[in-house]
């Protein structure tokens, strides 16, 4: 299958941006559909760490397991995820300055394995499903970062007299 693109602005530097998403702890807060994680690395943040997590997918718990494969701070994160059932997925975020807001890019691939019934019908609506999934996960992250950014004090201080 064709690997699906979305791509959002959000109002937070790359660095903070790439931290949020880096965390893997942090997953659950904004990728729809985990049921539950739980951490299995050492590694908290960044390459190397990984999470068992519960997924509700199409409708359907399924077990698997998320782990990043490359983190190139604060430009491009790669997370690749397995799940019992037999789906697989990589996400690659690519993160660009734009002043003070990243522009964010998720490119999804993803592959279900097994054949008949259960595969044609995953041909013909995951790209439908992953491209929502991703829309919303997009849409959570903005909001959750804008919110943190705006929680922030400001650098500059106030004149005194």
């Amino acid at each position: 299958m064709a690997p699906l693109k979305e791509t959002v602005s959000i109002g937070a530097p790359p660095k903070l941006v790439f931290g949020y998403l880096a965390d893997m702890g942090r997953v659950p807060e904004w990728m729809p559909n985990i049921v539950e994680a739980e951490r299995t690395s050492e590694i908290e943040s960044g390459e190397g760490a990984e999470l068992r997590v519960v997924v509700n997918a199409a409708g359907r718990e399924s077990s698997g397991t998320s782990r990043c494969v490359e983190a190139d701070a604060p430009h491009r994160l790669v997370i690749e995820s397995t799940l019992d059932m037999g789906l697989t997925s990589t996400i690659t975020f690519d993160l660009a300055a734009d002043g003070r807001r990243t522009d964010l890019s998720a490119t999804v691939a993803y592959a279900i394995a097994g054949r008949g019934f259960g595969r044609l019908m995953g041909n013909l609506f995951g790209d439908k499903l992953a491209r929502r999934d991703i829309a919303a996960a997009l849409a959570t992250l903005k909001e959750r970062l804008e919110e943190q950014q705006a929680k922030k004090p400001s650098r500059r201080r106030a004149k005194t007299t």
